[in-house]
């Protein structure tokens, strides 16, 4: 009897462990998202709508997974206006930059465009060490701007109803 109950445990064990890897598998599409949190910025404090934040540095990469070229709009200096959080605590921190316009970007079949930021959070409203969060590209396809005029408005249209958001890797904080 006690080796029917170790089995029955095992194979329990076993599609629990299936089933969890499943769930944390993220979509395969035309875009992967991975996240990198390389290190915290001890001098960096970023006031945003006055709340403090902590600030460390990211690498967000975007990697063309189709056969071939794949282009989507992009403000040439602040590109991070593209990027959202599944946290309200958390955001890629703005660049200060002057003359900025859409840009029409291309990446390559099986390459990777390395997007180099600060990542801007809440350090008492996120949990540390726990890999929970996500950022989302908010994709603008070559053919959705008629007008470099029109990046705002198909932006925050995009964001609002959660339309055509790639979302990335889990990631988390370090202590």
């Amino acid at each position: 009897m006690n080796t029917i109950l170790k089995r029955v445990l095992l194979c329990l064990l076993a599609f629990c462990f299936i089933n969890q890897c499943k769930q944390n598998k993220r979509k395969e599409g035309p875009l992967l998202i991975d996240v990198n949190v390389n290190s915290h910025l001890d001098s960096c404090t970023y006031t945003y709508t006055h709340d403090k934040y902590f600030c460390d540095s990211v690498s967000l990469d975007l990697f063309n997974n189709t056969d071939t070229a794949f282009s989507f709009w992009v403000m040439k200096c602040s590109w991070e206006r593209n990027w959202i959080s599944n946290c309200d605590s958390i955001c890629v921190a703005p660049n200060n930059c002057f003359g900025d316009y859409p840009y029409l970007f291309k990446i390559q079949p099986k390459q990777t465009k390395t997007f180099k930021g600060i990542l801007a959070f809440k350090e008492h409203e996120i949990k540390l060490d726990k890999e929970i969060y996500q950022l989302g590209f908010v994709l603008i396809m070559d053919g959705e701007l008629s007008r470099d005029r029109d990046f705002d408005k198909v932006l925050n249209e995009k964001i609002k109803n959660k339309r055509d958001i790639i979302w990335s890797n889990f990631f988390g904080f370090k202590k």
